[in-house]
């Protein structure tokens, strides 16, 4: 099954349809409709993925912005794979 709905996926797995694979961040204990879902750590190592933040050309990021730019650099530093 294909969704783009991270609720119908954390529900599919609620009422024991599969699992689902998804980063710590939306992982919630429960699904709407208050089925249990439970979590498991992956042990072995998870690709990473490059991401960037653009804004328009001339214009300067409000302090908010800059503010989420140095907390998700904070959080990759703190979630590198030590080598």
């Amino acid at each position: 099954m294909r969704t783009s709905s991270l609720e119908a996926v954390r529900s599919l797995v609620g009422v024991g349809a599969g699992l689902a694979v998804l980063p710590d961040f939306l992982y919630r204990p429960w699904t709407l409709d208050a089925e249990h879902v439970e979590v498991r750590t992956l042990r072995d190592a998870v690709p990473t993925v490059d991401v960037g933040l653009v804004w328009r050309r001339g214009s300067q990021p409000r302090a908010e912005v800059l503010e989420f730019i140095e907390v998700a650099r904070d959080q990759s530093r703190s979630r590198r794979p030590v080598a």
